[in-house]
Formats: structure tokens, sequence, C-alpha cells
């Protein structure tokens, strides 16, 4: 609006905004908030998915070391028995969640002489509310 097409104030010449130019100024200004706050919401939300990513990647890594080290067995491998105990980054609030180590496969095979066996261990991590896993695949060969 321009100020020639507003009416002349009764009140002495002072001229202003109408309540209707003050109403929309303030929606606009409310939905420009909400929209802000929600983004902020969801930056945040997504940070801590991913440091909860970041976390179960080192204890699944931590762990897939130690089920490396440990000596063979054809009998399969438990978190116990292997001496791995999630860290303290693994403890509330990502709640980290240890997955029995999975025997994927056992064979013997020709590399390196006749009888050397490998096994396929599959590791895995996930969250307490299963919205991150992760696992690791390794080979062991038996000595």
């Amino acid at each position: 609006m321009t100020p020639e097409s507003r009416l002349p104030a009764e009140d002495g010449g002072e001229s202003g905004f109408t309540l209707i130019e003050v109403i929309l100024a303030v929606a606009i200004m409310g939905i420009a908030f909400v929209a802000l706050l929600a983004a902020m919401a969801t930056a945040v939300s997504a940070s801590g998915l991913h440091r909860t990513q970041a976390v179960a990647e080192l204890e699944v890594r931590r762990y897939a070391e130690l089920v490396e080290a440990a000596p063979w067995n054809l009998s399969g491998y438990t978190a116990g028995g292997v001496g791995y105990a999630p860290g303290a980054a693994a403890s509330a609030p990502y709640n980290i969640v240890t997955d029995a180590p999975t025997l994927v496969s056992c064979t013997p095979v020709a590399c390196g002489g006749a009888g050397v066996q490998t096994e396929t261990v599959q590791v895995g991590v996930h969250s307490a509310d299963m919205k991150v896993q992760e696992s690791v695949q390794l080979t062991k060969r038996a000595p």
C-alpha cells in the first residue's frame, strides 16, 4: 500500500499499519519460525542417529578384532568367550547390543596345502531400538 492510498488518520495525521497488515506479518513470521524449529529438530535427530552409527561401527570392529584373535573354534564364538564387553561409549544413551557371532562357512580349502581350513564368521551389533545395525564378516584360517 502506498501512503497516498491510506485514509488520513483521525488523530492528527499519524499514520501506521492496519490490523490486517499486522496479523498477516505475524502469521508469516510464525510459519517461518515453526519451519525453522522443525528443521532444527530434524538436524538434532539425524545427529543422534549418526552418533549411534559411529559408536556401533566402532564396537563391531572391536568385537571382530577379538573374534579374529581368538583361538580357532569350530563350535562357534561368544562375546564372553572372546573377551568382548561393550565399551563405555556403547552404553546409554546408545545401548549397543551384541549379536552372537555366526559361523557362515567352514570348509577345507586347497590354498597353501591340502586340508587347510577357513571359517567365515559374521559379527554384528545393533542398537536397542534396532534403528542401527552394523556387521562385519571375517575369515579365519586354521592354525
